[in-house]
């Protein structure tokens, strides 16, 4: 990292440039664990949810897409997604669950198809990032939610998986991965709801666009205040002389997701003019990685 941790003029522009890409990291990375690492939930019901195969079977692509709409994922609040989907977005609705059925006639079974469901929330997102650039700040809060959330379940997943080494490990093990993307794994539920803010983000972006202005000598201040008090934390400490050394054993035994709800906690408590501003930047940069 380019941060002279020691001294020099540390709020110039490069020390905000450093503190939106610390702050957007942190949120956006939060935000995408919600979306598209996937979640845990059962049938409320208790009944076993009917195989794949046998909902397909017999059917006609248009037929089993009907289906799947209905069965693929037989909870709650995914079909509540769906139906929202089907309500707010016909075309996108028509292209998921569509790629449901191809991938069903192909084998898939419930958990190959929330990997079809994670392809295509990145796919709706990508087709909608002019929307999303334009959506309402009044998000930015629900986003901070959803990723203190994803990290007070990543905790739950059980063992040390909030431990830089721990945590690797899990992202490196393509079977870890399956579990937790799985249709009960941790974070099926979360990314449902990622995908729900998705669909208002791109919603509010379409029928009521926002335009945001650079940041005011005030939103400086307090983005300021954050960085003094964001680097007066030891775990911030340990990633920007990580980053200096390029030695990532520098990080130890840091508590990731305990780092990253206090940092949440703290953007949180951000004046909600600096919060526009921050989300504006965030949300065009958001586009720029997009389009």
């Amino acid at each position: 990292m380019g941060f002279d941790a020691t001294g020099g003029k540390p709020f110039k522009a490069e020390t905000n440039n450093l503190y939106y890409a610390m702050v957007g990291v942190v949120v956006l990375v939060a935000f995408a664990f919600v979306m598209w690492g996937p979640a845990w939930l059962k049938a409320l019901s208790g009944d076993t949810p009917r195989p794949i195969a046998e909902i397909v079977a017999g059917l006609d692509k248009d037929a089993a897409a009907a289906a799947l709409h209905e069965d693929a994922f037989p909870d709650p609040l995914s079909r509540a997604f769906m139906d929202r989907l089907r309500e707010k977005h016909p075309s996108a609705h028509a292209d998921l669950t569509a790629s449901l059925a191809d991938a069903a006639f192909s084998g898939a079974t419930r958990d190959d198809l929330t990997g079809v469901v994670g392809a295509w929330s990145v796919a709706f997102a990508q087709r909608n990032a002019k929307y999303i650039a334009r959506s309402d700040a009044v998000y930015f809060d629900q986003a901070l939610y959803l990723g203190a959330e994803a990290l007070q379940t990543l905790r739950q997943a059980g063992g040390e998986t909030c431990q830089v080494e721990a945590l690797r490990s899990v992202v490196s093990d393509p079977a870890g991965l399956a579990a937790l993307s799985a249709y009960d794994g941790a974070f099926y539920q979360l990314g449902l709801k990622g995908n729900i803010l998705l669909m208002d983000l791109v919603e509010s972006g379409r029928t009521n666009p926002q335009s945001y202005r650079t940041p005011s000598k005030s939103d400086e201040i307090a983005l300021q205040n954050l960085m003094v008090s964001m680097m007066g934390d030891p775990d911030v400490m340990k990633i920007v002389q990580a980053g200096m050394s390029q030695d990532p054993s520098a990080l130890g035994d840091m508590d990731v997701c305990a780092l990253g709800e206090r940092v949440l906690a703290k953007v949180g408590e951000l004046p909600a003019s600096t919060k526009q501003a921050v989300w504006g930047a965030m949300m065009s940069g958001a586009q720029d990685k997009l389009s």
